[in-house]
């Protein structure tokens, strides 16, 4: 009986009681205790290797023990104790990481590295009369419903948790955004720091007309299934009324063959983009007195490497002399977008929607409020970071001949650049 004490004379009691074969039993159970025991390490060794460290401490124990019934020698908590105080031990948690073992793309990131190197060590060399101006482009949606860990829930204090009900997850709205992020470093130096800049953030669709009412789908009173009352209160969208709709993004095409509308990045590009990135540099050239030239880069999505659209950033940045690149397939990382904004920003958003929300379900509409003021509360500070982290990325991908053995190691991500670098107040 757990939790029962048992005095000395008791337990010298019943063991005079037992008979012959339940002690050899016992002596049995004994040595084998002793030597699990004694070979403790090589069992622990031996767990951990079969299950690559994907095991509880619990099951460790068990495992050790030879199965769940049976007599454990070493307590989790102590098995817990002695393997996390082993040299280099360390949580990690289950990720996959991108498709860049091959070797097409283990050279294409080199290259890319290379590139990236050649090209600022050449700037550094012209930084007294020109000044580079880079940038970052990527496309991310945000949704209105996600996983939030560590809800609070307080029935003491009144608290109660928040409870959405969708029909699929597939029905969960969101919105589909662009952004564009920009870095001036300091004397053309990645490793010096600079000011950071949010070009634009666009919402990837339009507003269209409603060609009927609409109605939300709700369960029949008897359970039997869904149907859609057409009554005033459960009603979506009014006819001859205009709603945003997310739309398709494509290199240059503003519709199908249908007329369904698409957004054009090409479109995007020509009328947004450049003149906010054109406001930047005429201000840069105003204040700094040099010569801008501008470098950026975006991903090879589909959408992005359609010829009328290659053409047309071609023919505008080819008028100034600029460079738009192309990151390595299957390399997030190469992106401040993927490897730091959007991540932030989605966090953001999250956190909002619980201070501003009640973390209640978000409307599209709301939702895309929420996004821009997360756009616009992100710190340039921490952006700019993200671009001095970028460029350690950059070597890190070198020093690995274009492999990502860098993302495996313990920090192989943290370079460090937070405790590098500092706030710059000017002369003022």
């Amino acid at each position: 009986n757990p939790g029962v004490s048992i005095r000395d004379n008791e337990l010298k009691e019943a063991y005079d009681k037992l008979d012959e074969h339940q002690l050899h039993e016992m002596k049995l159970g004994a040595e084998a205790e002793k030597s699990i025991a004694a070979n403790i390490v090589s069992e622990i060794k031996t767990a951990l290797q079969k299950t690559n460290g994907c095991i509880s401490w619990e099951r460790l124990a068990s495992f050790i023990a030879g199965g769940e019934n049976k007599v454990q020698p070493v307590s989790s908590k102590t098995l817990a104790k002695y393997v996390t105080a082993t040299e280099g031990f360390r949580y990690f948690v289950t990720q996959t990481l991108p498709q860049c073992t091959t070797e097409h793309t283990k050279k294409w990131r080199k290259r890319w590295s290379t590139n990236f190197h050649i090209f600022w060590e050449g700037a550094k060399m012209v930084a007294n009369k020109v000044q580079v101006v880079y940038f970052h482009i990527d496309e991310k949606w945000f949704y209105s419903l996600v996983i939030r860990m560590h809800n609070k829930c307080v029935p003491a204090l009144g608290v109660q948790g928040v409870f959405n009900r969708i029909h699929h997850k597939n029905s969960i709205d969101k919105t589909l955004a662009i952004c564009a992020m920009a870095f001036v470093p300091r004397e053309n130096d990645m490793r010096k720091g600079g000011n950071a800049h949010k070009l634009t953030i666009t919402r990837c669709g339009g507003m269209v007309e409603a060609k009927k009412d609409s109605y939300k789908r709700v369960q029949k009173p008897d359970g039997s299934g869904f149907h859609y009352p057409k009554v005033p209160e459960n009603r979506l969208r009014k006819k001859g009324e205009y709603y945003f709709e997310n739309w398709e993004i494509t290199g240059s095409k503003v519709c199908d063959k249908d007329g369904k509308s698409k957004f054009s990045l090409a479109k995007w590009i020509a009328d947004t983009f450049m003149k906010d990135l054109l406001d930047l540099c005429r201000d840069l050239e105003t204040k700094l007195g040099k010569r801008i030239h501008v470098r950026g880069q975006w991903d090879n999505a589909s959408p992005h490497t359609e010829h009328f659209l290659l053409a047309l950033i071609a023919e505008l940045f080819g008028e100034y002399g600029w460079v738009w690149t192309t990151q390595p397939a299957n390399s997030p990382l190469t992106n401040i977008m993927d490897a730091a904004i959007f991540p932030a920003l989605a966090k953001m958003v999250s956190g909002l929607q619980g201070v501003l929300a009640g973390g209640h379900y978000l409307h599209c509409e709301v939702l895309w409020q929420l996004v821009k003021k997360a756009w616009d509360d992100y710190p340039l500070d921490r952006l700019a970071r993200t671009f001095v982290h970028h460029s350690q990325v950059a070597a890190a991908i070198y020093a690995c001949d274009g492999g990502d053995e860098f993302v495996q190691e313990r920090n192989g991500l943290s370079f460090g650049v937070r405790k590098a670098c500092r706030l710059d107040y000017g002369d003022g």
